[in-house]
């Protein structure tokens, strides 16, 4: 139960925050029956061939359009002899939403109808790779609502899915 495990490896300090933890020796004893441990070498001997394909994708002129929009502020800001505070944040929005559109115009804007070469480009690979009944993929988006939209595309191929990010509890 949470209420031993704390008393018997957390450290606290006066307040009661935690600070550390004691005993870890123990606690590894004690879970080592449960808790499989494999190292990442004893891993790859079990995984397939990795294959690696990069596919380049021209973006729609709408993404482009974002894309170009915020690289001209931030070729703007980069221009100045010396840069403020402000002037680094607004740099930093600017690569941020150029990138972000290089994935989806819903990224950026948040409405509809959604610009997104990418996501056209994944729903075709999607259909051709799930057609290999034991074929495991994984995405990986840096953002989670590039990830809703990818999820509305797996939904339409009536595929199975699990989604691990952020949100989702230890």
């Amino acid at each position: 139960p949470a209420y031993r495990f704390f008393h018997r490896h957390r450290v606290v300090d006066d307040r009661g925050k935690p600070v550390g933890y004691q005993k870890l020796d123990e606690l590894r004893d004690a879970l080592r029956p449960i808790l499989l441990r494999r190292t990442r070498a004893e891993v790859a001997k079990q995984l397939p061939e990795r294959t690696d394909e990069i596919i380049r994708i021209r973006p729609t002129a709408e993404q482009l359009e974002i894309s170009d929009n915020q690289l001209s502020i931030a070729a703007r800001i980069a221009a100045k002899k010396f840069l403020t505070e402000m002037d680094l944040l607004q740099l930093q929005k600017a690569l941020l939403l150029a990138r972000m559109a290089a994935n989806s115009t819903f990224l950026v804007d948040k409405q509809e109808p959604e610009y997104s070469s990418k996501l056209e480009r994944l729903g075709e690979l999607l259909e051709s790779l799930i057609e290999v009944p034991d074929r495991k993929i994984v995405l990986f988006s840096e953002w989670r609502t590039m990830l809703n939209r990818i999820e509305t595309k797996l939904d339409t191929l009536n595929c199975d899915y699990v989604r691990l990010d952020g949100q989702v509890p230890q």
